[in-house]
């Protein structure tokens, strides 16, 4: 089974925190090239693991790198959630100011779907288990979850983007 670099910074993490997570982030390659560079071996996820596995000096190898590179790393991480935010807003922003009814409208659809979902499992359900119905609630998988808080928060992101454009333009 092949490593990701995600794997290899769980790995170093415990050695050099910054370089650990840098590794799991979206610079992962470009980190991981660092750390094979000065581990002296091929720029793979398998490859590093190995030559840490091979000889537990390679530790201080890494920890060296992650002070030379403090500052870049710590900055890479700084920038990389703002850039996130921004991205995703411009992309919601776009499909809300969409000609197209279905690439203006797919998110609320999207939540109004999983609002009834949670109204069924958490309101008509135990209602009527009260009179004997014993219905099963649907089953939410952890991921749509997570995807009903990301959508929720791009959502009011969205709108919140729109009524202060919309604010500027008048």
């Amino acid at each position: 089974m092949s490593l990701s670099w995600a794997d290899v910074g769980k790995a170093i993490a415990g050695v050099a925190p910054i370089v650990g997570t840098a590794l799991g982030g979206p610079a992962g390659a470009i980190v991981g090239s660092m750390v094979a560079s000065a581990l002296g071996t091929d720029s793979t996820p398998d490859a590093v693991t190995a030559a840490m596995a091979a000889d537990p000096t390679n530790a201080s190898k890494i920890l060296q790198l992650q002070n030379q590179h403090e500052e870049a790393l710590k900055q890479m991480q700084l920038n990389y959630a703002p850039a996130v935010v921004n991205a995703q807003g411009s992309v919601i922003k776009a499909e809300a100011s969409s000609g197209s009814w279905l690439a203006a409208n797919w998110r609320p659809i999207l939540m109004l779907s999983f609002t009834a979902i949670i109204v069924v499992n958490y309101l008509v359900v135990p209602i009527a288990q009260w009179f004997g119905v014993s219905e099963a609630p649907l089953i939410l998988p952890p991921d749509m979850w997570a995807l009903l808080k990301i959508g929720v928060g791009g959502y009011i992101v969205g709108r919140s983007g729109e009524k202060i454009a919309r604010s500027f333009n008048s």
